[in-house]
């Protein structure tokens, strides 16, 4: 092989993550006999039907993901599922097999890759060179297949702004989407984890007096103005007890910047001799008991430390 298709191709095998299509070669120059030499010294290795990989593979699963999307569908195929979310930064743990989505129509079966087929369009994103769903397609895909890390996937996508939590609930509309089974498993999540649903804050208000009620608790007081300035309004306080209540909705416990002010605000409430106690929307609706249970105890120590 001459020296400079030598070079071209070993700054193509850079480019591209360690990974030589045939068709690359063609274009470098590199005919059948050289590219024969190079698998047969051992400095390429097959990967999959007219793709290549260099050897040693120096970047491990990154370079497999590479090679099986170049493999699977060209242009039209993307990493996706796990793999997409790997890449993204939504899960952490290196997924096990590659998972890659191609159109409807394209028959690819790769040894040791998950090829899954779509007849909704999408639009694939470019991170680190390689080709992956967008975010929001992901997480909707894991949704459909791998519901039990939704909520992994869901936490990490909000804490670190990958998407906004409107972005999840436009997803969690199938009619929108046209992805039915993985929105309804998504909107299934949110709703159970009280991110979609929690009532309007006067609802709320009703709702916490009914479980006062229900339970015979002592009624508190609704929107208490406290702090040594009058700063912080609490949902529920018990005054002379310092015992304040509060209730989580959808926006306070999934914006990172809300959720960051809220905690200093509670740490200062305790420094000022307060008890915090807080709640979800999900757990005021769904474990009632617990929550009340809970607050009866702490109002009634609170009470007897006080010697009321």
């Amino acid at each position: 092989m001459k020296g400079h298709v030598e070079a071209a191709l070993f700054r193509s095998l850079s480019r591209n993550h360690g990974v030589l299509t045939h068709s690359e070669a063609n274009r470098l120059g590199i005919g059948r006999g050289d590219l024969h030499a190079l698998l047969k010294t051992g400095r390429l290795a097959r990967r999959h039907a007219g793709v290549y990989i260099e050897v040693p593979a120096r970047e491990g699963v990154r370079l497999a993901e590479a090679a099986a999307a170049l493999a699977a569908g060209g242009p039209g195929a993307a990493l996706s599922h796990r793999t997409a979310a790997w890449r993204w930064g939504l899960l952490t743990k290196t997924p096990g097999r590659v998972e890659l989505l191609v159109p409807y129509g394209i028959r690819s079966s790769l040894t040791g890759v998950t090829v899954h087929r779509t007849r909704v369009p999408f639009r694939p994103r470019t991170r680190d060179g390689l080709r992956l769903t967008d975010p929001v397609r992901t997480v909707v895909d894991i949704a459909a297949t791998t519901p039990w890390l939704l909520t992994d996937v869901v936490d990490r996508a909000l804490a670190d702004r990958i998407l906004r939590p409107s972005d999840l609930e436009a997803a969690a509309e199938p009619t929108r989407s046209g992805l039915f089974r993985g929105a309804a498993a998504l909107r299934a999540h949110l709703l159970e984890r009280g991110y979609l649903g929690a009532p309007a804050p006067s609802v709320l208000e009703s709702q916490m007096t009914r479980l006062f009620l229900r339970y015979g608790l002592p009624l508190p007081e609704a929107e208490l103005v406290a702090g040594e300035n009058s700063e912080y309004r609490l949902d529920f306080a018990y005054p002379t007890l310092k015992l304040a209540i509060e209730v989580d909705g959808y926006a306070w416990h999934s914006d990172p910047d809300r959720v960051a002010a809220d905690h200093v605000r509670r740490n200062r409430l305790l420094a000022q001799g307060w008890r915090v106690l807080i709640y979800t929307w999900a757990q005021i609706r769904d474990t009632p008991d617990e929550v009340a249970a809970e607050i009866r105890d702490t109002y009634l120590s609170l009470a007897s430390a006080a010697g009321r």
